[in-house]
């Protein structure tokens, strides 16, 4: 057993250590966005999608991946968008080998 005076400090070291992960791994995930969602936008003209279309199924995604939505909400999200967006979805989902009915 570690005696009580050794331990002091610990607890605020490991809060800081904690905030310091926390603080690198949202600078990390900004820019993995960042650079995803340029990536996605080369890919537009490509899938077919005008640039309101798929700006409005990256916001549907987004929306769903904040939400931590299971696949059945964010059909339903990319439902609404309608048209253009749910065939392109469409076909997304079937290239990843799975159906989107």
């Amino acid at each position: 057993m570690i005696p009580i005076d050794e331990t002091e400090g610990m607890g605020s070291l490991a809060e800081t250590t904690a905030a310091d992960v926390d603080a690198k791994l949202k600078d990390e995930e900004a820019e993995l966005l960042k650079n995803t969602a340029t990536k996605l936008e080369d890919f537009r003209p490509i899938i077919g999608l005008s640039k309101e279309d798929f700006e409005k199924l990256v916001a549907a995604v987004n929306e769903s991946t904040r939400r931590n939505e299971d696949a059945a909400l964010l059909k339903k999200r990319i439902d609404k968008l309608g048209g253009a967006v749910v065939n392109v979805a469409s076909k997304i989902v079937q290239l990843a080998g799975k159906t989107l009915t």
